[in-house]
């Protein structure tokens, strides 16, 4: 019988640009995030934001500390927008008036949180809107045997893999579910085994997010990620 392969291969990080010039919400948001273990913060002061994207990468999701509201008053703020084009932006901030929060609408801000930020709403902000970015490109492939033995696992897995083979971004982005309650046989044939008890959480399905998610998930050396 083959040991138990314990490997535990790193996620792909999801970038996130962080705009911010108070060193306690940078440090607390950057904190929070990379907890995670998907996502990779990337932290400027506020004003490079006007700079639009960096030249090396695109990130997936913006978060733009606004403060008081003062940015909103530059001049070129909504211009400056239009050059991260579809990226959602997630905006903080104090109390707005009614013409800096018409600026904020002008900019497509996807979100706004209000400070001091609540963690649990950063959270469900940033993985929402991740999620939205990311839903468009995605395709399900299904798999249901007929009868026992018919041969779903092994279809499914041979789908994953071949998927996974075309090149290191696509495995990134190829994830196999294995939906069968009865047996689950995906990770056993992979001789990939999950240590984390999940009966504690059966009757409170409300406890899988994102956090927890990235703890029971299961890789393959090619970057296949398995549920």
């Amino acid at each position: 019988m083959n040991a138990i392969n314990t490997k535990v291969t790193p996620t792909k990080r999801k970038q996130v640009a962080l705009f911010s010039s108070d060193p306690s919400f940078k440090r607390d948001v950057a904190t929070r995030l990379d907890a995670l273990a998907i996502y990779d913060v990337r932290v400027s002061e506020t004003s490079d934001f006007l700079k639009g994207p960096p030249a090396d990468t695109r990130p997936g999701i913006v978060i733009l500390d606004l403060g008081n509201g003062e940015l909103l008053g530059r001049p070129g703020i909504v211009e400056a927008r239009a050059l991260w084009a579809s990226v959602p932006l997630i905006a903080v901030s104090d109390e707005l008036t009614s013409e800096q929060t018409r600026v904020l609408v002008r900019m497509n801000a996807s979100d706004w949180l209000h400070k001091p930020l609540d963690g649990k709403e950063l959270l469900n902000a940033v993985t929402f809107h991740d999620t939205g970015n990311q839903g468009t490109k995605s395709r399900i492939i299904t798999f249901i045997g007929a009868s026992g033995g018919a041969g779903a696992t092994t279809l499914a897995l041979s789908a994953a893999e071949h998927l996974a083979s075309k090149s290191a971004e696509r495995a990134a982005s190829t994830c196999l579910v294995d939906l069968d309650f009865q047996s689950a046989n995906c990770g056993a044939y992979l001789n990939l085994f999950n240590q984390f008890d999940l009966a504690g959480i059966i009757g409170q399905p409300e406890r899988l997010d994102v956090e927890l998610m990235d703890v029971i998930k299961l890789s393959r050396p090619s970057g296949l990620t398995l549920y």
